[in-house]
């Protein structure tokens, strides 16, 4: 068998090695270093299918500390019983005027009489600073009421 290593031809005669023009790699070769550099192959491809390994260990470890982290998984709260109170509603429009009138009369505040209906009196701009709302929108919804009343008595007097 004929091999060539390095431009150097490599042959077996008779179980002897033979190494074209280098005598001393020859005598080497033939003194029983076959095994060593047999096994020095063996050490370097083993060598190498470890650093193989390696990298390819590596390169996943630094894809999975590269790559986003999924997101926290949230578990839907556990359902609880509604014992909380039912929230009021909300005030009707006209309950909003028949109160703001109220407030009005309670006040001392002519408010029922004819010439209220045209101009209402004085005291009701403090009114309206008290309930946190304009003199005008005050005014607005407490003759809705005014009227809402008047026409009451009209209507339930026929």
């Amino acid at each position: 068998m004929v091999k060539k290593i390095d431009g150097t031809r490599v042959r077996e005669i008779n179980g002897r090695i033979v190494v074209d023009n280098d005598p001393e790699i020859e005598a080497e070769l033939n003194g029983g270093q076959v095994e060593q550099r047999e096994m020095w192959a063996g050490i370097k491809e083993l060598s190498d299918e470890y650093q193989a390994k390696r990298a390819e260990h590596w390169d996943k470890k630094l894809q999975d500390a590269l790559s986003p982290a999924p997101p926290p998984r949230i578990e839907p709260a556990p359902p609880v019983a509604d014992t909380a109170q039912p929230a009021p509603q909300a005030e009707t429009k006209e309950q909003r005027q028949d109160r703001r009138l109220q407030a009005c009369i309670e006040d001392g505040l002519e408010m029922l009489t004819k010439a209220a209906l045209l101009r209402l009196p004085d005291g009701v701009g403090r009114l309206a600073e008290i309930e946190g709302v304009k003199r005008q929108s005050f005014s607005i919804d407490v003759k809705a009421a005014q009227r809402r009343r008047a026409n009451a008595a009209r209507d339930g007097g026929q």
